[in-house]
């Protein structure tokens, strides 16, 4: 899709903190992160849907989230490492990977029980903060496990 941001960066035309890439999948950190690390898992293929995705591509994404929470395990110690799996805000199928280090971090308008719940993006990482941990994570998978 000429229009989608996430195949711009799949393509080089928009910067990204890339931390892993293969020939399915392009792994890079958020711009926007719940928490430092934050990491979102795309498909190379434009799939606006996970459920449009071969089943053989959905599985080698939650394969590579588990070996990133295994990584943010060991780099940032939180409680538990989250995964969600999105498309609402970019039309490409995403997985978000987030370390948790407080039990609502990651979690559903379900829980929430004010009557007008309002939403806002977190803030924008630092460019040298995205850094800084894209070359974290890039050396967590360069030692292997």
């Amino acid at each position: 899709m000429t229009d989608c941001i996430f195949c711009k960066i799949i393509a080089r035309e928009e910067p990204a903190h890339v931390v892993f890439e293969d020939e399915q999948v392009l792994a890079f950190l958020d711009i926007h992160p719940v928490r430092t690390g934050h990491t979102l898992i795309i498909p190379k293929p434009h799939y606006s849907y996970f459920e449009e995705m071969p089943a053989e591509l959905m599985a080698h994404i939650a394969t590579l989230a588990q070996r990133f929470a295994r990584r943010m395990m060991t780099i940032y110690q939180p409680m538990r490492v989250g995964l969600i799996i999105s498309g609402t805000d970019v039309p490409h199928m995403h997985a978000h990977v987030a370390p948790m280090h407080q039990k609502y971090d990651v979690t559903s308008a379900r829980y929430i029980t004010s009557p007008n719940p309002t939403f806002a993006l977190p803030p924008r990482a630092a460019t040298a903060d995205l850094s800084r941990e894209a070359a974290r994570l890039k050396a967590a998978f360069a030692g292997g496990r």
